[in-house]
């Protein structure tokens, strides 16, 4: 019995060309992937993503934990630090006090949280309502200035 060589296409344009029908030995030509050109792109910290694309609405679990106002929470949260946990204002008030996290705590307020953990949103939301609780809203300056009645 005498083999020819069979020839064929496959779909994707890739050819195959048998040598020899009893040893299925195969030729195969393929064709060189094109090159792709690589963009560089930013690396954004998760929490960085969460913050910009959900906002406060990502905090309403952790302030409904408490008898206030949620909704006048996260106003506050959205005037005081734009619902950015990381918030830190260090350096801007004239007393020589800093103001960090979701609802800006102030640093006189050691007694009820650390410096670090004013950046945990559910530690710096807890001390906030210890902060509520004795003074109400008037402890933060955007409640005071109505800048916070803009995110109702």
């Amino acid at each position: 019995m005498v083999h020819q060589p069979v020839s064929a296409e496959h779909q994707h344009g890739s050819s195959f060309k048998f040598k020899n029908h009893s040893t299925l030995e195969a030729v195969v030509s393929v064709p060189k992937p094109k090159t792709v050109k690589e963009t560089p792109i930013a690396v954004i910290a998760p929490e960085t993503v969460s913050h910009a694309t959900k906002g406060c609405e990502m905090y309403r679990s952790l302030v409904a934990q408490y008898d206030w106002d949620i909704d006048t929470a996260l106003a506050i949260m959205k005037a005081e630090s734009g619902c950015d946990p990381a918030a830190d204002n260090t350096g801007t008030n004239a007393n020589g006090s800093n103001d960090k996290g979701l609802l800006q705590i102030n640093s006189v307020h050691s007694d009820l949280i650390s410096d670090l953990d004013r950046l945990d949103p559910t530690k710096n939301i807890r001390a906030a309502y210890e902060i509520y609780r004795g003074s109400g809203w008037r402890a933060w300056s955007s409640f005071n200035s109505g800048k916070y009645k803009q995110f109702l």
